[in-house]
């Protein structure tokens, strides 16, 4: 049979197949079982929404006899009691668990070089510079007489028992005017020897005899010992890097569930 409107001319069966899918499928937006019941409050809204929709297309029908517009009730009674049933459902949201891949970071070791220093000892020498032991004094200090010239002599021992060397030393007069006459003189004296240092001057009166040290020789004395100096080693040891790795973990999302 055939039922016209103002949106055209519709099949009564396509009406009513219409109404039973949009009760059935709603829309889309959900899914209706006796077992189980989950449907959210905007898929409730559309159903509403289709509902109205198709009560005014049926109200637009001018040729519906009285067996279509009782069939055309009797769906549209079932789909708002199924509409209120579905409407009586608890929602709640609940946390619903999957796994996700996490990056983390883990201390990993590896081998590094490393330059450290150790004593390693070697054969050093310690040398000392001094003058050599000695004493000087006067053995004659004469003012001469008619047939010699005053005499000045100075002797000088080396009392170093193993070092000789070159002993400088000046010998004369002091003048009674202030002046000195003298002569600077240099002998080698060996080992626990000794050396006469002696000047003669035609000079007459004078006021005393006068020796000046001007070198004394030296001696160098060296000692061996064991010395330590640092020596850079190189060595390798354990060290540690953060590195980036990927681990599955579970994590948690809302879903709104009505029962």
């Amino acid at each position: 049979m055939i039922i016209r409107s103002k949106k055209g001319i519709i099949p009564i069966v396509a009406i009513v197949v219409a109404i039973i899918v949009v009760g059935a499928i709603g829309g889309g937006y959900y899914i209706y079982n006796e077992n189980q019941k989950s449907i959210t409050g905007q898929a409730i809204s559309d159903l509403k929404s289709q509902l109205d929709e198709q009560n005014e297309i049926l109200e637009e029908q001018t040729q519906l006899t009285v067996e279509q517009q009782a069939q055309a009730e009797v769906e549209k009674e079932r789909l708002a009691s199924q509409i209120e049933e579905l409407s009586k459902e608890t929602c709640k949201d609940v946390q619903v668990p999957y796994d996700a891949p996490e990056e983390y970071t883990e201390p990993e070791p590896y081998l590094r070089p490393e330059t450290y220093y150790v004593k390693e000892p070697y054969p050093d020498e310690k040398c000392t510079t001094t003058n050599l032991t000695y004493n000087a004094d006067y053995t004659k200090c004469s003012s001469g007489g008619l047939f010699s010239d005053p005499e000045v002599i100075v002797t000088v021992n080396n009392l170093d028992s193993s070092k000789g060397g070159s002993f400088i030393f000046w010998v004369g007069f002091n003048l009674k005017d202030g002046n000195q006459v003298g002569q600077e003189i240099t002998q080698y004296i060996y080992p626990s020897s000794s050396k006469q240092f002696r000047y003669t001057a035609d000079i007459g009166n004078f006021d005393s005899c006068q020796y000046l040290t001007k070198n004394i020789p030296t001696r160098t004395d060296c000692e061996t010992f064991t010395n330590y100096k640092d020596v850079a080693k190189i060595r390798e040891v354990t060290d540690y890097k953060d590195v980036t790795k990927t681990r599955t973990v579970t994590k948690y999302k809302t879903e709104t569930v009505c029962e």
